[in-house]
C-alpha cells in the first residue's frame, strides 16, 4: 500500500514495515494459501523474508532478488539516498536504483521528486528502526532459499550477500552480471 497506484486507507501518511507485513499476511489468508513459493524484490524481498521467518511451514521455497532489509554495519546509512530536496538528488537516487537510469527520467526528475514526497517515501525510509531489519529472523529461514543478485546494484550493498551467506550457509546464490 502506498506504492504504485495503490492507496493507503488507514489515515496514515505511509505504512510501517510491520503494517506492510500485516497486509501481506492478510492477503495470504484471504487467498487461503497453505503452501507456496514466495518471491520478493528489494523491499518486497525484505517483507518476504520477514514473513517466511514468521510462517516457515507455509513457504515451500523463498526467492529473494536484490533484497533490502538485511542488516550489516552501515545498512542504516542507505536512508541518506532518500534525502531528495533537489532534482539533482533525485537523479542520484535514480542512478543508484537503475543499472542504466532511463534517459527519459531526466526531464521528469522534479515530477518524480514530487511523487516520492507525496507518497512520503523519505519519511517511510527514515521511520525504519534497527529492529525492523532482518537479523535474527535469518536463522529461521530453513526452507530452500535462493538469492539472486545484480552485481552492479548501486543502491543495495553486496554486503547483503555475505551477511546472508554467514547466517544461512545453505542459501543458493545466483548472480546477474549487470
Amino acid at each position: 500500500p502506498g506504492f504504485g497506484f495503490s492507496m493507503i486507507r488507514n489515515g496514515s501518511a505511509f505504512f510501517s514495515i510491520s503494517e506492510h507485513l500485516d497486509t501481506l499476511k492478510k492477503f495470504i489468508e484471504w487467498k487461503k494459501l497453505q503452501s507456496f513459493i514466495l518471491v520478493g524484490h528489494s523491499m518486497g524481498g525484505w517483507l518476504a523474508a520477514k514473513h517466511a521467518a514468521r510462517c516457515p511451514n507455509h513457504i515451500e521455497r523463498l526467492l529473494l532478488i536484490n533484497t533490502a532489509g538485511v542488516y550489516y554495519i552501515g545498512a542504516e546509512d542507505l536512508r541518506r539516498m532518500f534525502d531528495i530536496t533537489t532534482a539533482g538528488d533525485v537523479g542520484k537516487l535514480l542512478d543508484a536504483m537503475w543499472y542504466r537510469s532511463p534517459w527519459y527520467f531526466k526531464p521528469m526528475r522534479r515530477a518524480i521528486r514530487n511523487d516520492l514526497l507525496k507518497r512520503h517515501v523519505p519519511e517511510f525510509v527514515y521511520s525504519i528502526e534497527t529492529e525492523d531489519f532482518l537479523i535474527e529472523e535469518l536463522y529461521k529461514l530453513t526452507m530452500p532459499f535462493t538469492l539472486t543478485w545484480g552485481m552492479e546494484d548501486k543502491l543495495l550493498s553486496s554486503e547483503t550477500i555475505e551477511a546472508l551467506r554467514k547466517k544461512i550457509p545453505t542459501v543458493k546464490f545466483r548472480c546477474i552480471e549487470q
